[in-house]
Formats: C-alpha cells, sequence, structure tokens
C-alpha cells in the first residue's frame, strides 16, 4: 500500500495555495485594466459632449494627458501583478523546500535514533491536511472560475481537478405563524 506523507500532502497544500493566489493576482490584473479602458472610455466621452466649446489645443492637451495618466496606470498594475506573482511563486519553491527539508531531517534524525514519534506525528496530522487540501483545491477551482471569468478567456494558471462538493439536501421551512395577542 502506497503511503501518502504527510510532506507530500502540505507541498501539494502549498502548492494549491499558489495556483489560487496565481488566479487572484490574474484577476486583479484584468479589473486593472478594465478599469483603464472604462476611464478612457468615459474621458473620450466627456470630451465629445462638450464638442466645440474646447479649443483644439486643449482638447489634444486633455486626450494626450489621458492618455499618459492611463499608460503609467496600466504599467503600475502589470508591474505589480508581474512582482507579486514573482513574490508567490518563490514563497511558495522555498516553502516547498523547507519542507522537504524538515521531512528529511525528521526521517534522518529516526533513522539516527530509533524513536519514531515523529513519525507517529505526522501520521496523526495527516488526515487534518487532507481536509484542508480538498478545502483549498475547492478554493483553487473557484478561483479559477472566476479569473476565467473576469478576463473572458483562460486563466494561465491551470486549475486542479478537485472533486465537486456533495451539495446537502435542504427542505424548505415554513414560516411560523406568530400569535396574535
Amino acid at each position: 500500500m502506497n503511503q501518502r506523507t504527510l510532506s507530500a500532502a502540505t507541498t501539494d497544500l502549498l502548492e494549491t495555495y499558489g495556483k489560487t493566489a496565481h488566479n487572484m493576482i490574474e484577476v486583479y490584473r484584468v479589473g486593472g485594466e478594465r478599469v483603464a479602458g472604462f476611464v478612457d472610455q468615459r474621458w473620450s466621452m466627456a470630451l465629445d459632449s462638450v464638442g466645440t466649446r474646447l479649443a483644439a489645443d486643449v482638447r489634444l492637451n486633455a486626450l494626450s494627458a489621458q492618455r499618459k495618466v492611463s499608460s503609467l496606470y496600466t504599467r503600475g498594475v502589470r508591474f505589480s501583478t508581474g512582482g507579486a506573482d514573482a513574490v508567490v511563486h518563490k514563497a511558495v519553491a522555498i516553502a516547498t523546500q523547507g519542507v522537504r527539508q524538515a521531512a528529511a531531517s525528521a526521517e534522518q534524525l529516526e533513522h539516527l535514533t530509533g524513536i519514531t514519534r515523529l513519525a507517529q506525528v505526522a501520521h496523526a496530522a495527516l488526515p487534518a491536511v487532507e481536509v484542508v487540501q480538498r478545502v483549498a483545491s475547492q478554493l483553487e477551482v473557484r478561483s479559477h472560475r472566476l479569473a476565467k471569468r473576469v478576463a473572458g478567456r483562460p486563466s494561465p494558471v491551470a486549475a486542479t481537478q478537485a472533486a465537486p462538493a456533495a451539495k446537502r439536501a435542504t427542505t424548505a421551512r415554513k414560516p411560523r405563524a406568530r400569535k396574535v395577542a
């Protein structure tokens, strides 16, 4: 029987959280770009509504200023989301490596001393980590759906296939009649 280890379950959990974070960063990036597009559109509509009341050079300056501000904003959103993606990627890699090193050290300690308490603790903690992993997988799948929905196209971070949560059957309750005094 192939027993799953605590370190493997923990690294899977870390990777799932990383994917969820990447999905939410993508949602922020796309949302920020949409805000910039909306502001550009509204600015152009405002300039169109004033019509000929603005001099041509004032109109061109207003459009130019808006384009520059929009460009800076969009670059800022892309820069910050790119940095956040890199930080999440590095944090997951470091945490995963730390878990693997801790597991290897614990195994080596048990081998040298003959004491198996750490393995027993890891075996006892494994069900809790697996429960958290199932919840995290569902969260990651939902964040992936949100990223797809916001972007209008597939998210660059692939969603893991989690088993859909079983819906609890509920019965509709009738409101209680209030007694009139």
